[in-house]
């Protein structure tokens, strides 16, 4: 039991009366004071409305687990008297009928030498929403991917993931900025960035939800390449976006090199002086310069889509060339590479020795 002197009953009064949760004080087993947020909480006109009930008149005849309410009362005050505090679930009626789900704390007061209990009254259900809010967010916090909520052109929360890939400090550095500190002027398709995202936000405001590509700037000016997910909510009779970004940038810079790489290879491919041709699935697709040069086409597509067979009817060990041909390939596809002597026909039908080196790439 808590004694609380004479001097504090009035700090204890205004502080019973100020407090944001629902509040009361029991006497004798009856109400006799409470607060607003206690009021509203099971929706009665007024204090006076209230008070002077006891607990059993403001609860059903059974609680959840089956027991009389009267009954549990005097268990739950019972234990709250021998250990100061009590805390437990009750089921209380409202001012209209309807039932709420309370989580009910009792503590036991000693005001100028007599027994009260003070009632604290939280909501289960709220109780629970809080802990969904709580365990989202910690869940959003905790995502690899950007989340940001956007609201009037200004991003007003994100989570640590968001302020990562944009190269800030804090939360606080990078919330209500402004658009242009994360909008390059142009997207890589030669976009304007306002145009493209006023585009993506009269989507999602449209279809409620909306994905796309879309670039973003850094603090330090260098590029975030992501994929963007927008949701639009109203909140408070306001539009609220929230955006989710993943990050693609080593997806970019993938592409980048293999697109040098590939020019790089044709770079190589068409100007080398030895005769090179690919070939995939049983035909020729393509060659280079030395190729036409060596059998005698004028153009690519004379050569691939040619009517003049490239090898004469049969090798010099007397073997057909379209078997033997099969073989060496064969043979290519096991260990890699190939190399060999073959006979090749030019168009005009002269035949000559060539020396064929064939690499198989696998290229995904």
């Amino acid at each position: 039991m808590t004694a609380i002197n004479d001097k504090n009953i009035e700090l204890f009064q205004q502080l019973f009366r100020r407090v944001d949760e629902a509040s009361l004080l029991l006497k004798n087993g009856v109400f006799i004071d409470c607060n607003a947020a206690a009021i509203e909480m099971v929706g009665y006109p007024n204090k006076e409305s209230l008070i002077s009930h006891s607990p059993e008149n403001l609860s059903p005849p059974l609680q959840p687990n089956g027991k009389l309410s009267v009954d549990e009362i005097k268990r739950h005050g019972s234990l709250a008297r021998q250990k100061g505090t009590h805390n437990f679930d009750w089921v209380r009626l409202k001012y209209d009928g309807s039932s709420i789900l309370l989580d009910v704390s009792l503590t036991v007061l000693l005001l100028s030498g007599e027994e009260y209990i003070h009632v604290l009254w939280r909501d289960h259900t709220e109780r629970n929403k809080k802990r969904q809010i709580e365990s989202v967010n910690q869940f959003i916090e905790k995502m690899g991917d950007a989340h940001l909520v956007l609201k009037n052109g200004v991003y007003i929360e994100c989570n640590q993931a968001a302020v990562d890939m944009l190269g800030y400090p804090n939360k606080q550095s990078l919330l209500n900025l402004g658009r242009e500190n994360f909008y390059p002027e142009f997207q890589p398709d030669g976009e304007n960035t306002y145009e493209a995202v006023r585009k993506q936000i009269e989507k999602t405001r449209k279809e409620g939800t909306s994905s796309t590509h879309c670039t973003y700037k850094r603090q330090d000016g260098s590029l975030l390449h992501t994929i963007v997910a927008t949701t639009m909510a109203i909140v408070d009779d306001e539009e609220v976006l929230h955006v989710v970004w993943r990050d693609i940038t080593h997806i970019k810079q993938q592409e980048k090199a293999l697109v040098e790489s590939e020019l790089r290879f044709k770079v190589l491919f068409n100007n080398s002086a030895t005769a090179v041709l690919t070939f995939e699935n049983g035909s020729y697709t393509d060659c280079n310069d030395a190729a036409l040069r060596l059998l005698g086409y004028s153009n690519k597509e004379e050569l691939i889509n040619r009517d003049h067979p490239l090898s004469p009817p049969t090798q010099p060990d007397g073997r057909n060339s379209s078997d033997k041909g099969d073989e060496v390939l064969a043979h290519a596809y096991k260990v890699g590479s190939h190399q060999f002597e073959w006979m090749h026909q030019r168009k005009n039908g002269e035949v000559f020795p060539v020396e064929v080196q064939v690499e198989i790439l696998t290229i995904n």
